[in-house]
């Protein structure tokens, strides 16, 4: 046994040297294309300025690739974009709110968004001198910009200014109004549409005087299909009778039909947006839609504008009413 491994031994060594002279008469087959070139003397200030130009570069690519998102997405910067750049006149500016400054009402952001709002109400009276402009409704192209926001403002400064105002909450997949105003859901606008109620037995009134509600109800597929067909054209009509204006909190226009079948009904619709969140495209596409199906654009609300209050109007809510002065001095 010993024997036959010494053997295979000899034998895979006379292999090897067989190859090995082999590969000392065959020619090469690699050939240099170029000598190495050898840099000894970099130094630190070559190094630091080549890495220094590295991380420009990626700097640069990178601002380059965010602008270039940017550009496709082409967010709001102000109103003067929406006036301008796509032709929609601005007809009020809201300021950026949060939940927590909304429950103190002696804010001063609260009070500027109170006179925002009251200007908005003022212009919106003035055209309906003119023209008609009793129902009127408060949309957006997507969701999150600030429509509901709008049209309970707009409703309540109606109402303050004397005029009889019905706000309806036309979003029937996401209603808002309800949880709002504290009222319970159904019995509203979707119950309307089965024609399971009467649309007078389903209003109501609310904290605010002068202000009526009408929620979205229940909503269903049902409630989807009847709103497509004219059976709101008499209620509405009925409605025209009852208020001086009437307020619809609207559905987004992208993505859905909702909005424009509602625009069929009203006398104009105002276009809600909201600073660095509403993309242009989206916004001239809903501007256009709404156009399209013969609904009138009043204009546009910005929201999220950021702008100093005037000290006039904080004042002006620090002065006690002249009937609480005569109280206190007797």
């Amino acid at each position: 046994t010993e024997l036959e491994q010494l053997q295979s031994i000899a034998s895979d060594m006379a292999l090897r040297l067989e190859q090995y002279e082999v590969e000392e008469v065959a020619p090469e087959r690699i050939s240099p294309i170029q000598k190495a070139t050898l840099s000894p003397d970099i130094n630190a200030a070559t190094r630091f300025t080549i890495t220094g130009l590295g991380g420009i570069a990626g700097l640069a690519l990178t601002c380059f690739g965010i602008a270039y998102l940017e550009f496709l997405n082409r967010r709001l910067d102000g109103p003067e974009q929406v006036d301008e750049g796509l032709g929609i006149r601005v007809v009020g500016t809201l300021p950026a709110l949060s939940a927590r400054r909304m429950l103190d009402a002696d804010h001063p952001v609260v009070a500027q968004l109170t006179e925002s709002i009251d200007s908005v109400r003022t212009l919106l009276m003035h055209d309906s001198t003119s023209k008609r402009r009793q129902i009127v409704l408060i949309t957006s192209a997507t969701t999150q910009e600030g429509r509901t926001t709008v049209a309970s403002q707009l409703a309540a400064s109606l109402a303050r200014a004397g005029r009889r105002t019905l706000l309806v909450d036309g979003d029937m997949r996401r209603p808002a109004l309800h949880a709002l105003f504290d009222v319970p859901l159904e019995d509203g606008l979707c119950e309307v549409l089965r024609a399971e109620v009467d649309v007078a037995d389903v209003i109501r009134p609310t904290h605010a005087e002068g202000l009526w509600l009408l929620t979205a109800g229940y909503c269903d597929i049902d409630a989807i299909h009847a709103l497509a067909t004219e059976q709101m054209q008499p209620a509405f009509e009925k409605l025209r009778s009852e208020y001086d204006f009437i307020i619809i909190d609207g559905a987004p226009v992208l993505g859905m039909s909702d909005a424009l079948i509602f625009g069929q009904y009203c006398d104009g619709a105002i276009l809600s947006v909201r600073r660095d969140y509403s993309q242009m495209p989206k916004i001239n596409e809903a501007a256009s839609l709404l156009r399209g199906v013969g609904v009138r654009l009043i204009g546009s609300v910005v929201n999220g504008v950021n702008s100093k209050c005037d000290d006039r109007i904080t004042q002006l809510r620090l002065i006690a009413p002249k009937s609480e002065r005569q109280l206190q001095s007797v």
